[in-house]
C-alpha cells in the first residue's frame, strides 16, 4: 500500500534511499552482479515502476545525492538508462532534482567521503551500500576506509575526485596499508568511478538538475518531537530488561539510518521482529519527516507492507496530512513501452495536474482513466455513455409498456399504474443496472484507489 506524507508539488522518495535501493534489488536477485554486466529484468522492471509512478504522482522528484551516488539502481542503470524509462530524450531535462551539499556533484562525492571535519587526517566511515550487490561487504569495507589518510582526496583535483574515492575503497577492501596507494582502480571499483563519472557529466550539463541544501534545516529533534513514538514501541521500552531498556533514547540520538540499523540489529536477540520492523518504519518515517522539511517538499513510499501502514496511522505528525493508496500503477507502469508511457504522460498531463494539485479519490480515478487507456481500451466518456444507453434499453420499454397500460387498459386508474410500476421493476435488472454503475470506479480501484479519506 503505497503512502504519500504531506503530497505536494515536489516529493522525496523513501524506496530510493540508498538501503532501499540495495533491499529492492537484494529482493529480486540474490546473485552478486559482475561489474560490468546489466541490472537484471526485474530489478530494471520494477525501478521503472517506482520511477514512473513517482513521476505521474509529483511534479518534481527529489533525490538527495547520496542516494543518486549510492544508489544501486541508479548506479547501475546511469543518468541515461534512467532519461529512457522516465520516456525522455536526449533533448529533454533528466527529470529529477538532485538536493546537494554541493553544487558540484563530484564536490559532493568528496566530502561525503571526506567528512565534516575538515581538519581530520583520516577519511571518514561512510558505507557505501550499493557494494553489497557486487557481494562485497560495505560495513567492514567503510571501517577500513576510516583508517587510511584523507590528504589524496582532499588535495585531488575535482575532475579525479571519482578515481581517487574508488581507489580508496578498492584499498580498504584489498587490506592495504595506510601508506600504500592504488593508483587506478580496477574491476567493481573502475565500474563506480566510470558511473560517477556518468552522473557528474550529466547532471553538468544542466545546472537547473542540483539544488543545494541548507543543512541548518535538517532537524530531528523537531521531526521526533511532531511524529508520536507508536504504542507497541513504547511498550517494549517500558518492560525491556536493562539491555534493551532507553531503546527509544537511543533511536531518538541517531542521525542517520546505517547506524539506526545497526542499533536495532543489536536488539534482534532480545526484540521480537515485528517490533523491530516496527521501529525501523517509526524512525526512517522520522528521518524523511526531517529531509522533507528541510527541502520543503513532500515524501512518497511506494512500496509498504500492511504492518508499516498500519504504524504510520498509529505515529501520525501533527500537522501533516498522509494519504494512502492501493492498486497496480506501479506493475503496469513498469510493465509499459517507454515510448508508451511517454505518450501516456502526455495524454494524462491535465489529469496529473489535478491530482497533484489535490489528491482526492475523483481525481485518482480521473488519473487512472487517462492512463490506464493505454493498456486496455478504456474511455471515461465512451464508459459513461454505454452506462446510460444499457439503462435506456432497460428502461424505457417498461416505461412505454406502464403508459400503454395507463391510457388503454378498460381498469384505468390508480391500480393500473401500481400494476405496471411492479412489472417493470420485476422485468428490470436491478443487479445489471448497479453493477453497470460501479464499473467504473470498480476498474480504476484497482488500478489505483484511496481506500481511506485524507487525514491530518
Amino acid at each position: 500500500m503505497p503512502m504519500a506524507e504531506t503530497h505536494g508539488q515536489q516529493a522525496l522518495v523513501f524506496d530510493f534511499d540508498s538501503i532501499q535501493q540495495r533491499s529492492l534489488w537484494e529482493m529480486e536477485t540474490n546473485v552478486p552482479t559482475d561489474a560490468h554486466q546489466f541490472p537484471p529484468a526485474s530489478v530494471t522492471q520494477r525501478f521503472s515502476g517506482l520511477l514512473r509512478t513517482a513521476d505521474i504522482l509529483t511534479h518534481t522528484i527529489l533525490v538527495p545525492d547520496a542516494q543518486l551516488l549510492d544508489g544501486a539502481l541508479f548506479m547501475h542503470h546511469g543518468p541515461e538508462a534512467v532519461r529512457s524509462l522516465l520516456g525522455r530524450n536526449s533533448h529533454e531535462r533528466l527529470g529529477l532534482v538532485v538536493v546537494a551539499r554541493d553544487a558540484s556533484l563530484a564536490e559532493c562525492l568528496r566530502k561525503m567521503v571526506c567528512g565534516r571535519n575538515e581538519e581530520a587526517t583520516v577519511l571518514a566511515v561512510f558505507e557505501f551500500s550499493s557494494l553489497a550487490v557486487f557481494g562485497l561487504d560495505p560495513r567492514r569495507i567503510a571501517e577500513a576506509v576510516s583508517r587510511r589518510p584523507s590528504r589524496r582526496l582532499r588535495d585531488c583535483h575535482t575532475d579525479d575526485v571519482p578515481e581517487v574515492v574508488a581507489a580508496e575503497f578498492q584499498a580498504a577492501a584489498e587490506g592495504l596499508g595506510p601508506l600504500e596507494e592504488i593508483q587506478h582502480p580496477t574491476g567493481v571499483f573502475a565500474a563506480m568511478a566510470l558511473r560517477w563519472r556518468d552522473w557528474i557529466a550529466a547532471v553538468a550539463k544542466d545546472p537547473q538538475t542540483i539544488r543545494v541544501w541548507d543543512s541548518r534545516k535538517f532537524d530531528m529533534e523537531l521531526a521526533f518531537a511532531r511524529r508520536q513514538v507508536p504504542p507497541a514501541i513504547e511498550q517494549l521500552d517500558d518492560h525491556a530488561n536493562e539491555s534493551g531498556r532507553g531503546t527509544i533514547a537511543t533511536l531518538k540520538g541517531l542521525r542517520g539510518r546505517s547506524s539506526m540499523l545497526a542499533t536495532l540489529a543489536a536488539l534482534e536477540t532480545q526484540v521480537p521482529p515485528e517490533t523491530i520492523g516496527l521501529m525501523d518504519s517509526w524512525w526512517s518515517s522520522v528521518y524523511f519527516d526531517a529531509l522533507a522539511r528541510q527541502h520543503e517538499s513532500s515524501w512518497l513510499k511506494l512500496q509498504n507492507t500492511d504492518a508499516e501502514a498500519f504504524d504510520m496511522a498509529s505515529s501520525q505528525a501533527v500537522g501533516t496530512t498522509t494519504l494512502q493508496f492501493e492498486g497496480s500503477l506501479i506493475d503496469v507502469l513498469g510493465e509499459m513501452p517507454a515510448s508508451t508511457f511517454a505518450l501516456a504522460k502526455y495524454s494524462a498531463r491535465v489529469a496529473i495536474s489535478r491530482w497533484v494539485d489535490s489528491p482526492v479519490a475523483r481525481h485518482s480515478d480521473g488519473l487512472a482513466f487517462a492512463i490506464m487507456k493505454f493498456v486496455e481500451p478504456v474511455d471515461r466518456q465512451e464508459t459513461m455513455r454505454n452506462l446510460w444507453r444499457q439503462i435506456s434499453f432497460t428502461l424505457v420499454p417498461g416505461v412505454l409498456g406502464l403508459a400503454a397500460s395507463y391510457f388503454f387498459s378498460a381498469v384505468a386508474g390508480i391500480w393500473a399504474v401500481v400494476v405496471g410500476a411492479v412489472g417493470v421493476l420485476l422485468t428490470t435488472p436491478i443487479s445489471e443496472l448497479v453493477e453497470l454503475h460501479t464499473l467504473r470506479s470498480k476498474k480504476m480501484k484497482s488500478f489505483i484507489n484511496i481506500p481511506g479519506g485524507v487525514h491530518d
